[in-house]
C-alpha cells in the first residue's frame, strides 16, 4: 500500500511539472489578414406579372467596424444604384424605395418598380446594377416550367384535438428537378409555417408526397401551400446559404461558400416558378 501511494504522488508531481512547463510554451500570435474586398450583393426574383423588386447591398468585413451609421447606409440601404431588368424586348428601371414589403417572399427589397414582366418559357432575363461606387454586376436567368401540386391532404393528429398534419402530392417529370416547399397561414397575418429545399433524387419521374410537421390551426384557417420549381443555380444557392447558417458559430462545422450566379458580385437572380394551392381547415 505504501509503495502505491508513493507511486501516485510521484505521478501527480510529474504531471504538475509537465503542465507547468507546457503553460510556459504559450505564445500570443497576431495574424495579419489580407485587405477585405467588398462585393456587391444582389437578390432578385422575377414572378410573372408581379411588380419588380431587388435588393442591392454589399458584403461586410466580419472583422470591420459595425456601428458606423454611414457604413450601414452604404452597405445595407445602398441608395444611388442604377438597377435595370430586361427580357430582351423591354427594359425596366427600378427606383430606390424602402417601403416594407414582406409577403409573399418574406424578404426586404430596396429597389422597386410598379412595372412587371410576363415570363415566357425559353426567354432569357437579365439584371444589371451599378452601385454608387461605380461597381457593375449582372446576371441572367431562364424560366423553369412549374411542377403542379395535384392533391392536398390535411388531417387531425390522432389523440390531439388541435394538431393537424399537412401534406400534398405531385407527379415529378422525368429528369433532374429541384424544389422548394413553403407553408403559410393566410388567416394568421400570413404567418410563415416553414419549408425546405429538396431534389427528386429519390422519386425521379414518379408521384411523391411532401409532408410537414404538425401545426396548430383554428377552425376556418386558410393555409397556402407553395411548390417552387427551382433552377440548379437557385437550388445550389439556397443549399449553401442554409449550410452557412447551420455552421455559423460552430468550431466543428465545415466552412460553407455561398454559391452565386451574379457576375462580379454575389447573390441570386432567378425566375419564380410556382404552383400554389390553398385549403381551409374545418373542424
Amino acid at each position: 500500500m505504501k509503495t502505491n501511494i508513493l507511486s501516485i504522488a510521484f505521478s501527480l508531481l510529474s504531471g504538475f511539472i509537465l503542465f507547468s512547463s507546457c503553460s510556459n510554451l504559450q505564445k500570443e500570435v497576431k495574424v495579419s489578414l489580407p485587405p477585405y474586398e467588398q462585393r456587391v450583393l444582389v437578390e432578385c426574383y422575377i414572378e410573372s406579372g408581379k411588380p419588380l423588386q431587388a435588393l442591392i447591398s454589399a458584403t461586410q468585413d466580419y472583422f470591420g467596424p459595425k456601428s458606423d451609421t454611414s457604413l450601414f447606409t452604404e452597405i445595407f440601404l445602398n441608395p444611388g444604384a442604377d438597377v435595370k431588368i430586361s427580357d430582351g424586348l423591354k427594359t425596366i428601371t427600378l427606383n430606390y424605395d424602402l417601403t416594407p414589403q414582406f409577403y409573399p417572399s418574406f424578404k426586404i427589397f430596396n429597389y422597386k418598380s410598379s412595372d412587371s414582366l410576363v415570363v415566357v418559357e425559353g426567354r432569357t432575363y437579365t439584371i444589371t446594377a451599378t452601385d454608387s461606387k461605380g461597381r457593375q454586376v449582372d446576371a441572367k436567368a431562364t424560366y423553369v416550367k412549374p411542377t403542379q401540386i395535384t392533391e392536398i391532404e390535411i388531417e387531425k393528429v390522432p389523440n390531439n384535438d388541435s394538431l393537424w398534419q399537412m401534406s400534398f402530392k405531385l407527379i415529378d417529370p422525368p429528369g433532374k428537378n429541384y424544389y422548394q416547399v413553403e407553408f403559410v397561414n393566410l388567416s394568421d397575418s400570413n404567418r410563415y409555417l416553414g419549408g425546405y429545399v429538396t431534389d427528386d433524387g429519390l422519386f425521379d419521374g414518379k408521384s411523391n408526397t411532401f409532408g410537414f410537421q404538425p401545426q396548430i390551426f383554428k377552425d376556418g384557417d386558410t393555409v397556402q401551400t407553395s411548390l417552387y420549381s427551382l433552377s440548379k443555380e437557385y437550388f445550389t444557392y439556397l443549399s449553401t446559404v442554409q449550410a452557412a447558417k447551420d455552421g455559423a458559430g460552430s468550431p466543428f462545422a465545415q466552412p460553407a461558400v455561398i454559391a452565386s450566379n451574379i457576375n462580379k458580385g454575389i447573390g441570386i437572380f432567378t425566375i419564380i416558378s410556382v404552383s400554389r394551392k390553398n385549403f381551409v381547415v374545418k373542424y
